[in-house]
């Protein structure tokens, strides 16, 4: 499945969460050093009743973030999390994947213009960028040559820049995810 694909799955499934009256988080792998079950730009759903769409580490992590992924929807603040499986029996279980991994989890909210300006966008099938500053919760949507939402203004103008899709990119299909300094994460398809 393409990352374009899983996102439209995983923004289905949160809607789907909403519908029903649950709250709803983002959880997306936004860096990795070393080897990982997934690369920078997996996305999964998680909700407060238990569901959990995707996978980021094939299982190993994935009970710890719903852990997280509760106290982020409980309290409607996104947050990073950081595992170093290198040196870690616990996590990585001895076996498989030995990297460190840096995972955004954002609470979506139904009535955040922002998620449904992104779910609109998917359903269009439109070339975007997504960038997302955790820790400050600064985020822009860009499609096309269009700034099509920004919210914060602790975005650098040369991140935006960076982020605008690329004709040439969009005409051979490219995906690709960007982690920056100052926990910026940018993801484009």
């Amino acid at each position: 499945m393409s990352r374009l694909q899983e996102f439209r799955e995983v923004i289905n499934q949160i809607r789907m969460a909403w519908q029903e009256g649950h709250k709803a988080a983002l959880l997306m792998l936004m860096n990795v050093q070393g080897s990982a079950y997934r690369l920078p730009g997996t996305k999964v759903m998680m909700a407060e009743d238990g569901r959990i769409f995707g996978t980021i580490s094939g299982g190993c992590l994935e009970s710890d973030l719903f852990g997280w992924a509760e106290k982020a929807m409980q309290s409607g603040e996104p947050r990073l999390q950081r595992y170093d499986l290198s040196e870690s029996e616990v996590w990585s279980l001895g076996i498989g994947c030995k990297g460190s991994l840096t995972i955004g989890i954002l609470p979506v909210n139904p009535q955040d213009r922002f998620w449904l300006q992104v779910d609109e966008a998917l359903q269009r099938e439109q070339s975007v960028s997504l960038i997302i500053e955790i820790i400050n919760g600064s985020r822009a949507l860009l499609t096309e040559n269009e700034m099509v939402a920004r919210e914060g203004d602790l975005l650098p103008e040369e991140v935006l820049r960076l982020a605008m899709p690329d004709s040439a990119l969009i005409a051979r299909h490219v995906q690709k995810s960007l982690f920056l300094k100052a926990d910026i994460f940018i993801s484009m398809w």
